[in-house]
């Protein structure tokens, strides 16, 4: 699993370097650097919860949540 992070990074840090390269604002690449630490994130807390739910289970508690949170 610690492989998986490692090589994320390290694309991560080859495309921050190649839109560095072709002179892209720092706006644009810290929102495509966001962007991919969010998917990275949701995949790693998908790996971990495969045991017990799948992909629609866990969108269906997030949005469940949301919808408690927001509206008590």
């Amino acid at each position: 699993m610690i492989w998986i992070g490692t090589i994320y990074v390290i694309i991560m840090l080859f495309d921050w370097f190649g839109q560095r390269k072709k002179q892209v604002k720092l706006k644009t690449r810290l929102l495509v650097l966001l962007i991919s630490l969010c998917f990275f994130a949701c995949a790693e807390v998908l790996f971990l919860l495969k045991e017990r739910w799948n992909v629609p289970m866990f969108i269906q508690y997030v949005s469940e949540s949301i919808q408690h949170w927001m509206f008590g």
